[in-house]
């Protein structure tokens, strides 16, 4: 399952594929009843559809989707931030100023005009997530936080990413100092 949801975020099963299972069987090198498995796990978390004529395919995302996802995060990720505020520790508040501080090193260089969303965080630590990892876990809601990571690591995030520019990545990381503050 992990394999194929890695395939899926990474664009190797881009959206609208359809999935023959004797193929992917034999490309994971496992059994077709372990795959079926993993496909309906990843059909609950929404990478996967079934459909009766083909099977399955990898899921394909319109703009109501993705706005859809972005306001039930929204929501989610302000109560976490709310209930970090009544919970969080000195150290935690500290790590996630180096978090900004080493994540505005990153969006300095090499070239500040020219940062690219679709590899910016390629071979790097990626600051920005460390961050909201901070904030989720210092809400000390384990459910909250599953259900967080649940839709930040959809794929509709992924492929929505790809569309920050430069500018955007600035003014996120703007919004990150009035959190942290």
């Amino acid at each position: 399952r992990r394999t194929l949801e890695q395939y899926i975020l990474d664009g190797v099963l881009p959206p609208n594929q359809h999935l023959v299972e004797a193929d992917l069987a034999n490309k994971l090198n496992i059994s077709r009843t372990p795959l079926r498995e993993a496909l309906r796990q990843l059909e609950i978390k929404g990478y996967v559809s079934r459909r009766d004529s083909v099977g399955y395919v990898v899921t394909s995302f319109s703009s109501k989707d993705i706005r859809e996802l972005f306001d039930l995060s929204e929501v989610l990720e302000c109560m976490a931030a709310r209930l970090a505020c009544e919970r969080i520790t000195e150290e935690e508040l500290a790590k996630m100023e180096e978090y900004l501080h080493n994540h505005d090193r990153n969006l300095a260089w090499p070239d500040p005009t020219n940062v690219n969303s679709n590899t910016f965080y390629e071979g790097s630590t990626d600051w920005n997530n460390l961050f909201h990892e901070t904030i989720y876990n210092a809400s000390g809601n384990s459910l909250l936080v599953s259900y967080i990571n649940n839709l930040r690591d959809m794929a509709k995030l992924k492929h929505v990413a790809q569309f920050f520019t430069n500018s955007d990545l600035l003014e996120f990381q703007r919004q990150h100092y009035q959190i942290l503050e």
